[in-house]
C-alpha cells in the first residue's frame, strides 16, 4: 500500500511537471493551429467558448503581433470581417515578415462569408492539423 501511494505522488510530481514544461517550451505552432481549427469550425460568428480562446490568444505576450490581430479579427466576425479587421488583414498579407501560417489565417479571415470557403476550409484544416 505504502509503494502504491509513493508510486501514485510520483506520477502527480510527473504529471505536473509535465504541464509546467509544456508552458515554458509551447509549441510556437500553437496558436496558429488553434486558430485556424476555431476559423475552419465556425459558422457566422464565434462560439462563447471560441471567443474565450481567441481572447486568451489576442492577449497573450507569448504571441506575435500578427497572430493576436487575427486572433481579434476572427473574435469580432459577424458574419463577416470588420472594416477595421480587414485594413489589418490586408497589412498582414502584405508583409515580408509575416509568416506562412500567418498569411493563410489572414486570407481566410478576409475572406470569410458566413463561413470559410471550401478552398480556405482545406488550408485551415491542414493548419490546424485535422
Amino acid at each position: 500500500m505504502l509503494n502504491s501511494l509513493k508510486m501514485f505522488g510520483f506520477g502527480l510530481v510527473l504529471v505536473a511537471g509535465s504541464a509546467a514544461a509544456a508552458g515554458d517550451g509551447a509549441d510556437p505552432h500553437a496558436p496558429a493551429a488553434t486558430l485556424a481549427g476555431i476559423l475552419a469550425d465556425m459558422n457566422h460568428y464565434p462560439s462563447d467558448a471560441d471567443r474565450r480562446e481567441l481572447d486568451a490568444i489576442a492577449a497573450s505576450d507569448a504571441v506575435d503581433d500578427d497572430l493576436r490581430a487575427i486572433a481579434r479579427a476572427i473574435a469580432g466576425i459577424e458574419h463577416t470581417p470588420s472594416a477595421e479587421a480587414e485594413a489589418r488583414l490586408n497589412g498582414i498579407l502584405a508583409s515580408e515578415a509575416a509568416t506562412e501560417a500567418e498569411k493563410i489565417l489572414a486570407g481566410a479571415v478576409l475572406r470569410f462569408e458566413h463561413k470559410a470557403s471550401v478552398e480556405d476550409q482545406s488550408a485551415l484544416e491542414r493548419l490546424a492539423g485535422q
